[in-house]
């Protein structure tokens, strides 16, 4: 997580993210992949729910991935967006708290 000295208020999330469509009105919402507990990960069971983010490239190209091209990209963001509000909290309340956790830490170390 970076955590610049010229301005706090650009720290950067910390650690893997998932991001799901939350059930409110789809919007999406950045969660931690892991939680940490006196410095072990913990694997949150998100098996339920379909991640938005997808791995594309992995010391390579993902073998069996297909690239959209612009005019679907274009498209998919077009519809998206209509259906979503102006402003949203997009971080959810588990990221937050693991944020503070980090944020917390690094403040006390400077």
């Amino acid at each position: 997580m970076k955590f610049p000295k010229t301005d706090s208020q650009k720290t950067s999330l910390p650690g893997s993210l998932c991001v799901f469509s939350d059930t409110e009105g789809g919007i999406p919402k950045v969660y931690p992949k892991y939680l940490s507990n006196q410095d072990k990960k913990i694997s949150i069971d998100y098996s339920k729910r379909t991640n938005m983010l997808i791995t594309v490239y992995d010391h390579g190209p993902v073998p069996g991935h297909s690239w959209s091209n612009f005019d679907q990209i274009r498209e998919r963001l077009e519809q998206q967006w209509e259906n979503l509000p102006l402003k949203a909290n997009v971080i959810s309340k588990e990221l937050e708290t693991a944020r503070n956790e980090v944020l917390k830490t690094l403040k006390s170390s400077v």
